[in-house]
């Protein structure tokens, strides 16, 4: 499941990056009058500031998901350390009744 959401969020953060470049291609197209050029030229900046902004947040929130993915997949790896130990002990415990015999 995390997984499935690790992948359909990369997947929006590579459009969103993909709508920015194409919105810095049409930035590079001549203007007709002074305020048109300010106004849309200033909605542009805000339009790919906030683009920014959304793409940071959603890799941050991919780096977490990545992070409680390794944190639950180390939770459900099987502990070897415990059995070794108790394995260990149950071998000292019948090499020391032979040497007792």
């Amino acid at each position: 499941e995390l997984d499935e959401d690790i992948f359909a969020l990369e997947s929006a953060v590579v459009e969103r990056q993909r709508l920015c470049e194409l919105q810095g291609a049409g930035g590079a197209q001549p203007r007709t009058g002074k305020s048109g050029g300010k106004g849309s030229s200033m909605k542009m900046m805000v339009t790919h500031r906030k683009l920014l902004d959304l793409a940071k947040a959603q890799t941050r929130e991919i780096e977490l998901m990545r992070e409680e993915l390794v944190r639950l997949r180390a939770r459900t790896f099987p502990s070897f350390a415990q059995l070794s130990e108790q394995t260990r002990s149950a071998q000292e415990a019948a090499s020391d009744e032979t040497e007792k015999e």
